[in-house]
């Protein structure tokens, strides 16, 4: 599944070039920061609660697993990403 989701790698990784890039060309930070199984298995039951196929992380998680797997520069570009939606 991590594959699906390039810049939760970038940010699990600290590769603030390519969290960077990523965000520069649109990446959807409300679908793409699933990094871990606990995650995984929250979307997973909230998905098929709700009978979707997909659904928007909260920006408070968002920002949690930028804090736990990312430095404090990614953590920046995600706030101001966020900032400017």
């Amino acid at each position: 599944m991590q594959a699906d989701f390039p810049l939760s790698i970038a940010i699990k990784h600290h590769n603030v070039e390519m969290v960077k890039l990523l965000l520069s060309h649109g990446a959807d930070l409300d679908c793409c920061i699933v990094i871990d199984e606990e995650y995984q298995a929250r979307l997973q039951y909230i998905c098929t609660h709700y009978n979707s196929p997909s659904v928007e992380v909260p920006y408070r998680d968002m920002i949690y697993i930028a804090k736990k797997y990312g430095t404090p520069e990614i953590l920046a570009l995600i706030k101001s990403k966020r900032d400017k939606e």
